[in-house]
């Protein structure tokens, strides 16, 4: 991470310090585990609002009154998240920035904020950094290096008719490749495609106006891998400035971020590692469909709840409490011989047991990398954003997984028989 140095007196550098400011927590916290240590100070900043403002897991925090229950349903649309960070968080970082600026230069005589890395999905806080005065600013990309190139591409996609000028496939059918070591993709693996036409629209002015915004930036930081799909790695960075930010690779993060302590903002139950420590190696299906988008609705979990039990498969699944209405009456007790249920798990000491054979996931990035650092094998459910472009990587690039199109229990067997049998052979090969 670059720093800005100031020049005291006898013309040596007095180091200002870098700060990092996150749309969400989770998307920084492997990033604070990598910051230099000795003279520099640096800082991570949480948006200044409240676990309660998160858009899931809503069902592990207490109603207080009637305006908390408002800020919650307000929560769970994306829209409605987006517009407040938009019109209200640019005004509380300001003051922020403006006031450490200041403290910094009365308690040492100098010095002052050198480099600001903000989340590109809080890309309003680029402008307030140069109203600030603040030389370096960066962006940090929590998803893979093909998602931000995906979204890159937008004007290529429009100019050669791909898609609209609101984002809307031309051809629904037609073939998008990134470059020929990628995937082939599909409209539907597009991100900005997810619910209504107007929804659609939205969602795809949002990552415009995200693009247009990056362009601005000295640099991008992205928590990607080495030969994520590209065919050289040095390619990240090799990017004219004058046309486009530097691209640099440097994570996985999940993988480098062993010695923070626990950054999950709910509480996890770790009863279900000492149930994993009483199964056989291998037998286990892990099932977890991550923390920010809304689960898979209340028939698909009726429907994936039936089937985990004919099944007999030993299983953990981390359902909240909010969508366990879709649950059978007296399902837990029905399976509890060989099933858990819990509100939230130690996702990363799950992965690591050897009694996980397997994970059913919505592909979300840090869910994949944490998968792969685990060496399990995946059954894809993509829900939402970049979880189906993720879910093509795993799936024809990598080859670690497979997808679900439902959750019947042929279907849930079927995926589990090719990815445990393709893994074994991987093994013996």
């Amino acid at each position: 991470m670059s720093t800005r140095p100031g020049a005291d007196s006898r013309g040596a550098s007095r180091f200002r310090h870098p700060q990092i400011f996150s749309s969400y927590f989770s998307n920084f916290s492997p990033l604070q585990s990598q910051l230099p240590a000795g003279g520099h100070h640096a800082g991570i900043h949480p948006p200044p609002y409240s676990a309660a403002d998160q858009p899931e897991r809503r069902d592990s925090l207490p109603l207080h009154s009637r305006r908390t229950r408002r800020r919650r349903r307000r929560a769970r649309d994306f829209f409605a998240v987006e517009r407040a960070m938009e019109e209200h968080m640019p005004f509380f970082l300001e003051q922020l920035v403006r006031d450490m600026i200041d403290d910094d230069g009365e308690n040492s005589g100098g010095g002052g904020i050198a480099c600001l890395v903000a989340d590109l999905l809080a890309s309003w806080a680029f402008d307030v950094a140069r109203r600030c005065g603040v030389a370096v600013v960066a962006g940090f990309w929590p998803a893979m290096h093909a998602t931000y190139r995906l979204i890159d591409a937008i004007p290529q996609l429009i100019r050669t008719g791909v898609i609209s000028e609101n984002g809307c496939p031309r051809n629904p059918s037609a073939p998008i490749c990134l470059s020929p070591n990628d995937p082939i993709l599909t409209a539907n693996d597009l991100p900005w495609l997810i619910g209504s036409s107007t929804a659609r629209i939205s969602r795809f002015k949002f990552w415009t106006r995200t693009l247009h915004r990056s362009k601005t930036l000295r640099c991008i930081l992205t928590n990607t891998f080495p030969d994520e799909g590209e065919p050289k790695t040095q390619q990240l960075t090799t990017f004219s400035i004058q046309k486009t930010p530097q691209v640099f690779g440097i994570g996985p993060l999940i993988m480098q971020a062993s010695t923070i302590g626990n950054a999950s903002l709910w509480e996890e139950d770790m009863s279900c590692l000492d149930w994993l420590d009483k199964q056989n190696v291998g037998s286990v299906l892990y099932v977890s469909f991550g923390s920010w988008v809304s689960p898979i609705g209340e028939a698909k979990v009726k429907g994936l709840a039936l089937a985990l039990e004919a099944l007999g498969r030993p299983f953990i699944w981390v359902l909240g409490l909010a969508w366990r209405r879709g649950l059978p009456n007296g399902y837990a007790n029905r399976v509890a011989a060989h099933g858990r249920i819990v509100s939230w798990a130690p996702q990363m000491e799950v992965l690591r047991h050897p009694a996980v054979g397997c994970y059913l996931t919505h592909c979300g990035w840090n869910s994949t990398v944490e998968a792969i650092q685990c060496k399990k094998p995946l059954l894809c459910y993509p829900i939402a954003g970049d979880q189906f472009l993720n879910c093509a990587y795993i799936v024809s690039a990598w080859k670690i997984g497979v997808k679900m199109e439902g959750f019947g229990v042929e279907e849930l067997k079927d995926g589990i028989r090719k990815v445990v049998e393709d893994e074994l052979l991987k093994r013996e090969n």
